[in-house]
C-alpha cells in the first residue's frame, strides 16, 4: 500500500468538522451519550475531567449559549440538548429553551465535577442518573474516542468509530517532511476532496468574521489600526489578520462549524487559512495551493503526534510550523527551506505555552504566524539557526526531539500553576 493511501487516510480521519471548541464539545458528547443510555427525567450528572481539559474549557463559548462557560455547563448542556450521533457537532442546533434547561439543572445543584487523577492529558467520565437509569461514558486520548460505556451497572460492547484504524496508523508511522513532501508534490488533486472542503468551510469563517458577521473585537481593531502594515497587499498584513479573525471568532461562539485537525478546530484553521491568504499575495494556482495546504495540515498532523491531542504548548505554534512550511511550498521551497523554517520557529517561541481556550487565543495565533511568515522569509532567503542555538539539532528528528522534550518535562509543572489561577477567579 503506498504512503499516498496512507497519508489521504490520516487527512481524512484527522479532518473532521466541529462547531464549537473541541474541548467543550467533547464533555458534551460525553454527557449526551450518558443521557442517551441512561434515558428518563435526568436526575444528576457527575462528571471527572482532566487538568488540560478543564483548562481549555474555562472560557471559551459554546455556540448557541452568549456567555455560557466551563465545565459545568458544558456537560449540562449536553445531558439535556446533545445529538451525540453528531460527534465534534453534538451541539448543533441548540435552542434558548435548552440553554435554560441546563441552567436550571446547574442552579439546583444537579450537576458536579471532579478533577481526574488519571495520568492521560486527555480523560474524562461522565455520569448520568435519571428516573430511567444510570449511564456513564469514558472518553481517553481523543475528543470523541468512547472506551468505555456502562449502563445499569452492565459494560457494553463498543463498535468504536473514533479508533484510527490499521491504516491510518501505519501512515502516521510512515510521517516525515521528505514523505510528506512527496504526497503533497504527487498525490492525485481527486485524493484531496477533505482538504477542498476544509478550505471552503474555514475561509467561511474568515469572511463572517471581516464581515462584521460576528461581535469581534481583536480582529476588527487590528484590521482598522493596519496593525500589520498593510492589511490585504502584503504577505506580513494579511495572513495574521485572516488567522485572527477567523480564531477569536471561533473562540466567542460563531455558529459556523470550522474543520478541524488534530482535533482542534483552531488547528484546523491555522494549518488551512494562513496558506490560503499568503496565496492572495504569492498568486499561485488553485492546484499548487490544495498541494500546500494538504501539506501543511499533514505537517501539523505530523508534529503534533508526537505531543499528544492536549498539550502544554500552544497548538498555535505547532500549526503555524504547519502553515509555514505551506508558505514554503507555494513558493516553490522544498524539504530543505521547509527544514529551516522549522528551525526558525523552534529558535524562536518554543517556550509559548496554553492558558486555556478563550478569545485571546487569536492573539496567540497572530503572534505564532507573524513569526511564521518572519521564518519563511528567513528560510526562502536560506537563513536558520545552527543546532548550537538552544533547543534547535542539527537536523529534523533531533531539532523536533528536543521540542517535544522540552514542551513535555521541561514544562511539566506549568498545566497544575495555570488550573491554580484558573480555579482561583
Amino acid at each position: 500500500m503506498s504512503n499516498y493511501e496512507f497519508f489521504t487516510a490520516i487527512l481524512n480521519n484527522e479532518l473532521k468538522p466541529a462547531l464549537g471548541c473541541t474541548d467543550p464539545i467533547s464533555i458534551a458528547f460525553a454527557a449526551a451519550l450518558a443521557a442517551k443510555h441512561a434515558k428518563g427525567v435526568i436526575l444528576s450528572i457527575e462528571g471527572t475531567y482532566s487538568k488540560q481539559l478543564i483548562r481549555n474549557v474555562a472560557a471559551v463559548n459554546i455556540p448557541g449559549a452568549p456567555g455560557c462557560v466551563g465545565v459545568v455547563f458544558a456537560s449540562a448542556i449536553g445531558a439535556v440538548a446533545g445529538k451525540p450521533d453528531l460527534k465534534l457537532e453534538a451541539l448543533r442546533g441548540i435552542t434558548e429553551q435548552d440553554v435554560l434547561a441546563a441552567q436550571a439543572l446547574i442552579a439546583d445543584g444537579k450537576v458536579a465535577v471532579s478533577i481526574s487523577e488519571a495520568e492521560k492529558a486527555l480523560s474524562l467520565s461522565v455520569t448520568v442518573k435519571s428516573t430511567a437509569g444510570e449511564a456513564t461514558v469514558v472518553i481517553e486520548d481523543d475528543y470523541v474516542n468512547v472506551t468505555e460505556i456502562h449502563v445499569n451497572g452492565k459494560r457494553l460492547e463498543i463498535d468504536n468509530g473514533g479508533a484510527q484504524d490499521e491504516k491510518t496508523n501505519l501512515g502516521r508511522n510512515a510521517l516525515s517532511l521528505s514523505a510528506i513532501v512527496d504526497f503533497a508534490q504527487g498525490v492525485p488533486l481527486s485524493a484531496l476532496d477533505c482538504i477542498k472542503a476544509a478550505m471552503e468551510m474555514n475561509k467561511n469563517i474568515v469572511d463572517g468574521a471581516l464581515n462584521n458577521a460576528f461581535d469581534l473585537r481583536i480582529g476588527e481593531k487590528l484590521a482598522a489600526s493596519r496593525l500589520f502594515g498593510g492589511a490585504t497587499d502584503t504577505l506580513e498584513g494579511i495572513v495574521p489578520l485572516w488567522t485572527c479573525a477567523a480564531i477569536e471568532a471561533r473562540m466567542c461562539g460563531c455558529p459556523l462549524p470550522a474543520m478541524s485537525n488534530v482535533g482542534s478546530g483552531n488547528q484546523g484553521i491555522m494549518s488551512t487559512i494562513p496558506v490560503m491568504a499568503a496565496n492572495e499575495v504569492l498568486k499561485m494556482d488553485e492546484e499548487t495551493l490544495m498541494r500546500a495546504v494538504a501539506l501543511s495540515c499533514l505537517v501539523t498532523i505530523y508534529i503534533k503526534g508526537r505531543f499528544g491531542k492536549l498539550t502544554t504548548i500552544c497548538g498555535a505554534l505547532i500549526s503555524c510550523i504547519g502553515s509555514g512550511c505551506g508558505m514554503v511550498f507555494l513558493s516553490g521551497g522544498g524539504q530543505e527551506e521547509m527544514l529551516h523554517l522549522i528551525k526558525n520557529m523552534v529558535g524562536n517561541l518554543p517556550g509559548i505555552i496554553c492558558d486555556g481556550a478563550k478569545a485571546t487565543c487569536a492573539l496567540k495565533s497572530a503572534s505564532c504566524i507573524q513569526a511564521a511568515c518572519m521564518s519563511y522569509r528567513l528560510a526562502m532567503a536560506g537563513y536558520y539557526p545552527e543546532a548550537t542555538n538552544g533547543l534547535v539539532g542539527a537536523g529534523e528528528t533531533d531539532t523536533l526531539d528536543n521540542f517535544v522534550k522540552f514542551s513535555t518535562e521541561g514544562l511539566s509543572k506549568a498545566d497544575d500553576v495555570i488550573l491554580d489561577i484558573i480555579m482561583s477567579k
